[in-house]
């Protein structure tokens, strides 16, 4: 075994502790909140009530919600976002 570990001197008395206390927080501590709120087209976006058939609506989509689509019927969500319309669109006509 190696050399035994040196442990620093610590307060030795309570009167010493005293002396070196924290002084209180006279702010209290602020609550986390996000910074940016969750976009209102992304928070409860359900893909099984989308109908893929509907280009418009589809075209109207942000990146994020395209993918969950993407997953959700199995396709491919990489590319742009034209690529991936095009592919959700050629399962209409295929299925």
């Amino acid at each position: 075994m190696g050399p035994p570990l040196s442990v620093p001197n610590l307060p030795l008395s309570a009167q010493q502790c005293n002396d070196q206390a924290i002084p209180e927080r006279t702010n209290p501590i602020p609550k986390l909140t996000p910074t940016l709120p969750v976009p209102p087209h992304t928070e409860n976006f359900n893909p099984a009530a989308v109908d893929i058939s509907d280009a418009k609506f589809i075209r109207k989509l942000k990146r994020k919600q395209l993918n969950k689509l993407c997953f959700y019927h199995r396709i491919s969500a990489g590319g742009t976002n034209e690529a991936i319309i095009s592919r959700l669109l050629c399962t209409v006509t295929t299925v």
